[in-house]
C-alpha cells in the first residue's frame, strides 16, 4: 500500500503538477492515524517522563524522539502522505545541479552533472524502496570517516551491483571522463555492498529496478 500511494503520488505529480520532487527519503513520508488516542497517549507520557533535550546556541530546544505506540487491535498508523515540497522544481527537465536529492539516493545523472528530469525521482524511489522493506542502505556507505559524501565510491557500489552504464549514457556529460574510460571500464573494483544480499533478494529486486529504469526511460540498466 505504501508504494502504491507513492507511485500514485509521483505519477500526480509528474503528469499533472508538472512538478519533481527531488527529495524523496522517510523523513518525508507522513502517517495519517486511525487510533486517535495514540495522540493522547503519547501527550501523557510526556508529561509523566519528559524526553532528554538539548539547548542550542540558548535559542532553540532539539528533543529526542519519541515513539507512538502501536495502534490498537483493528486499527492501524493509517495511509502515507508525501510532504514537504521545499526542495521541489516546476518543469520537465532542468541543468545540471549537485544540490538535489538526498546524497544516499542520488541518481547518477544528478551526480554526473547531467541534465535531469522526473526520472531522477524515479531512481530515488528504488532506492527507498529498499531501505523501507529491508532497513538498510543499498548502497551501503557512501561517506568517509570525516562525514563527506563521496560521490565516485556511491558510484562504484552502483556500478557493483547493476553493472557499468552503456557507453551512450556516459557520452551525456563530461564528468563521466573521470570515472570510465571509452571502454566503460569497471569503476567497481575493489569495492562491494557493505551488507549481505541474497542471491533470489537481489534478482528480484533488480527486476524491479529494470522495470523502474524503463519509467526512467535512460539507458543504465543490470
Amino acid at each position: 500500500m505504501t508504494l502504491r500511494r507513492l507511485l500514485l503520488a509521483l505519477d500526480f505529480l509528474h503528469t499533472e503538477a508538472d512538478t519533481i520532487h527531488t527529495d524523496l527519503k522517510t523523513d518525508n513520508l507522513m502517517l495519517s492515524l486511525e487510533d486517535s488516542t495514540m495522540l493522547a497517549d503519547f501527550a501523557a507520557e510526556e508529561a509523566r517522563k519528559p524526553s532528554p533535550r538539548k539547548i542550542i546556541d540558548e535559542s532553540r530546544t532539539i528533543y529526542q524522539s519519541r515513539q507512538f505506540r502501536p495502534p490498537f487491535r483493528g486499527k492501524s498508523f493509517g495511509l502515507p502522505i508525501l510532504c514537504d515540497f521545499g526542495e521541489a522544481r516546476i518543469g520537465k527537465t532542468h541543468e545540471s545541479s549537485p544540490f538535489v536529492q538526498p546524497n544516499i539516493y542520488r541518481s547518477p545523472e544528478i551526480i554526473f552533472e547531467m541534465a535531469w528530469g522526473s526520472a531522477v525521482d524515479i531512481w530515488n524511489l528504488g532506492s527507498l524502496i529498499w531501505d523501507l522493506f529491508e532497513g538498510h542502505h543499498l548502497f551501503g556507505d557512501i561517506f568517509d570517516n570525516n562525514g563527506n559524501y563521496g560521490p565516485y565510491k556511491h558510484l562504484a557500489l552502483m556500478v557493483a551491483l547493476i553493472g557499468p552504464p552503456p557507453a551512450d549514457f556516459i557520452r551525456r556529460s563530461e564528468t563521466t571522463g573521470q570515472c570510465f574510460d571509452h571502454n566503460v571500464s569497471a569503476l567497481a573494483i575493489g569495492f562491494s555492498p557493505s551488507h549481505k544480499i541474497s542471491i533470489l533478494e537481489l534478482t528480484l529486486f533488480l527486476g524491479l529496478l529494470m522495470k523502474m529504469q524503463l519509467c526512467r526511460r535512460l539507458p543504465w540498466k543490470a
